[in-house]
């Protein structure tokens, strides 16, 4: 049966490579019902089933063999690059540490004694299937991100290349006043609807990028709580570091096309800028400590004021230059300080400064450490990733605030960022509003006292993975959840009744997340009663939030969403309707 069909299937191919045709029989008789079985009775058939048009998922391999023994056969897959990344699990009689142990270090991702538990052969092969799932999920994610990337890039060049053409022609045909408001006005429309067309495409990137990163940090975050060999959960750590960086980069590449694209707007809130300092060292601090460098905050006397801007922008623009002073930092100090610059009516201008002991820059690269995906160090052999962003964006967002941004740097000396913005004084009697607290991770087990009845979830979600996964982590928490496909599906399991809370996505099929809510708030009025309804959506674009509220969710969580944050939402919602405050197992 071909590799393609077998997956089609839904099943997996296993190699079992034994020369005793007892341990096969055994083998098969355990496993074939789960998966599609090949098996070899030396080490010479089995290389030739790894590298075949039937390349198996895993393979169980036995030690003792003639001619090969197992260790020669995972040292022959383990050099081809071919077969490098099938997982291999040895099964053998052989029960001796410093054979373990060279069997592990040749490769193999678990050793197995004979005689053999059959429960624990089945468990170890679905939990290294999993893992081999995610990675290629994430693998996949990443050529995802990498392509979009680069048909974004072609169609701004595209279109930059039309706009320019669209002028030239106007400059040199249009030749009288008439004509050329026409062809201006043809041309501020066409630059709106590219405009428009570049909002939908990071809309529609956000979502489909969003989407299975979720899925994989979720079961990543399941599988981390199960019982795993070190060797396993170090390969689930690793899944975890991989996505969030993942995630950083995607959430710095569409934060920059939307400036580029003009579609970013700031807002005005009333925020304390002592407690942004304190706010943005907290942020960093785990770092910090982590690298073992030591943080200094330091604030003038005269930033104990309230201020009216936009506190999550400033609060990105200094995240992004402190981790990086931690990043290249190797040893001593960091420091953040505040001091007000200049006062004018009804407001000040703020200094801040950033300061490392890192290896600094040199002057011929000052001048463009702030232009896009440009880095200090360039070369292969370079120790800092990144995508270069960071301090574009920083730059971009300072501009867009009406201020500056520079750095002082000697090589061996370290580096000083510098940002001064205007800010408008607060009222004296201002309150403030900023919720710093709003976007961070909390602890599970808090929340009020509420009726000892698991609530009942309804769960809105098209795609099969995440639906899957709010299901499990729902129900690993005691509540009892159900799921439906889409928003029609939603409405009509609300009009049955039974329901304390609803987790409702935006895109689906047939009817909208949007659409869905009106239907139900629209039968609220009728019936009286109010449904908490929280949006879990990978619509995360500047104004979905608001979009989420004005249509009558109570709340909005971005995809992909940390675990301990939407049981802290769900509590907070059931609480204030009397029921479950936090889920009783």
């Amino acid at each position: 049966m071909a590799r393609e069909q077998i997956k089609a299937m839904g099943k997996y191919t296993l190699l079992l490579v034994d020369d005793l045709p007892i341990n096969l029989k055994i083998l098969i008789g355990a496993l074939e019902d789960e998966y599609e079985i090949i098996i070899a009775t030396n080490g010479e058939r089995a290389l030739r089933w790894a590298t075949s048009e039937t390349r198996p998922d895993l393979i169980l391999l036995d030690i003792m063999m003639p001619e090969m023994d197992g260790y020669e056969v995972c040292r022959c897959l383990k050099a081809d690059a071919a077969t490098r990344e099938i997982p291999v699990i040895f099964v053998t009689g052989i029960n001796a540490e410093e054979e373990e142990a060279k069997g592990l270090a040749m490769g193999a991702v678990d050793y197995i004694h004979k005689p053999f538990s059959l429960s624990i052969i089945r468990a170890r092969i679905a939990t290294q299937l999993a893992l081999k799932g995610q990675r290629d999920e994430l693998a996949q994610a990443q050529k995802l991100l990498q392509g979009a990337n680069a048909r974004l890039e072609e169609r701004v060049v595209a279109r930059t290349a039309d706009l320019i053409t669209i002028n030239s022609r106007l400059v040199d045909e249009v030749c009288d006043h008439k004509k050329t408001a026409e062809a201006l006005g043809q041309a501020r429309i066409a630059a709106a609807q590219a405009s428009r067309a570049k909002r939908a495409f990071l809309d529609n990137m956000s979502h489909e990028i969003r989407t299975p990163i979720n899925g994989i940090m979720g079961f990543a975050s399941l599988l981390g709580v199960a019982e795993l060999t070190g060797q396993q959960r170090s390969y689930v750590e690793m899944i975890t570091t991989s996505t969030d960086r993942l995630l950083v980069t995607v959430n710095k590449i569409l934060d920059f096309a939307r400036i580029e694209s003009e579609n970013l707007e700031l807002s005005e809130q009333v925020f304390g800028l002592a407690d942004l300092v304190d706010v943005v060292c907290e942020d960093v601090m785990e770092r910090v400590l982590k690298k073992g460098l030591s943080l200094c905050c330091q604030k003038d006397e005269g930033v104990s004021i309230n201020v009216i801007g936009d506190p999550y922008r400033l609060r990105q623009i200094l995240n992004n230059l402190l981790e990086n002073a931690v990043k290249f930092s190797q040893q001593g100090e960091v420091v953040l300080s505040a001091e007000i610059d200049s006062r004018f009516d009804n407001g000040l201008v703020v200094h801040f400064k950033v300061q490392d002991q890192g290896q600094g820059i040199a002057q011929g690269k000052q001048g463009h450490i702030f232009d896009a995906f440009t880095q200090a160090d360039t070369s292969n052999t370079r120790r800092y990733g990144g995508a270069g962003l960071g301090l574009t964006i920083s730059a971009l967002l300072v501009q867009m605030m009406g201020g500056e941004i520079w750095v002082d740097s000697e090589p061996g000396a370290g580096s000083t960022f510098h940002v001064t913005v205007g800010l408008d004084l607060a009222p004296d009697n201002g309150e403030r509003f900023v919720d710093w607290d709003a976007s961070e991770v909390v602890a599970l087990g808090q929340g009020g006292q509420g009726s000892q009845i698991p609530a009942r979830i309804l769960v809105a979600e098209d795609e099969e993975v995440n639906q899957q996964l709010l299901l499990d982590v729902l129900g690993e928490q005691g509540w009892q959840a159900q799921a439906v496909n889409n928003g029609k599906e939603a409405v009509e399991a609300f009009g049955q009744g039974g329901y304390d809370l609803i987790l409702m996505d935006i895109q689906m099929p047939e009817m909208t997340g949007h659409q869905a809510t009106a239907a139900i708030r629209s039968l609220e009025k009728k019936t009286g009663g109010h449904i908490s309804i929280i949006a879990v959506t990978a619509h995360a674009m500047e104004g979905d939030r608001q979009q989420c509220l004005d249509v009558g969710m109570d709340d909005y969580l971005a995809k992909p969403v940390r675990t301990p944050l939407l049981f802290q939402t769900i509590r907070e919602h059931l609480a204030k309707q009397g029921k479950v405050a936090r889920p009783f197992r």
